[in-house]
């Protein structure tokens, strides 16, 4: 997601740019075969992007309306994405997740830490959380119920 974003902040002023310079170019009646390529680049950048940041690579977590089931969440990686949301970074989150029954599961996911939650979990390593009955994949831990 962070490569698509970064993609589109790039292309979309290149985007922007080729569009005015064919504007002012076409005005003072010149060729506008230069400018062509920043529009083409920045389109291209952009539309890159914003494939990249619509195709899911982690997992969704869970609402709070659907089924789930009651799991245990050993936090093995922790990793900074350096992007913030609201004065919250998101973190780059790789755990085993043990359910009530059924085998244990490793997952992926990305999720906003405020500085409280930070500090829970990398002082602890166990906490409580919960599957979505119909995805094992989507996983909410509970970052106030350390284990």
């Amino acid at each position: 997601m962070f490569a698509g974003l970064l993609f589109a902040m790039i292309g979309i002023p290149f985007l922007i740019g080729g569009i005015v310079v064919t504007v002012r170019l076409k005005r003072k009646k010149k060729s506008v075969s230069t400018s062509t390529g920043f529009i083409m680049g920045g389109l291209i950048f952009t539309v890159v992007g914003g494939v990249s940041m619509a195709i899911p690579g982690e997992s969704e977590g869970v609402s709070g309306d659907e089924p789930t089931i009651e799991c245990t969440a050993t936090v093995l990686d922790l990793d900074d994405t350096h992007v913030m949301v609201n004065k919250e970074t998101i973190y780059k989150i790789r755990a085993r997740v043990l359910p009530v029954r059924g085998a244990p599961l490793d997952v992926k996911f990305r999720e906003r830490l405020d500085a409280r939650e930070l500090r829970a979990a990398r002082k602890h390593r166990q906490f409580a959380c919960v599957q979505a009955a119909s995805d094992p994949e989507r996983v909410k831990i509970k970052w106030k119920s350390p284990r």
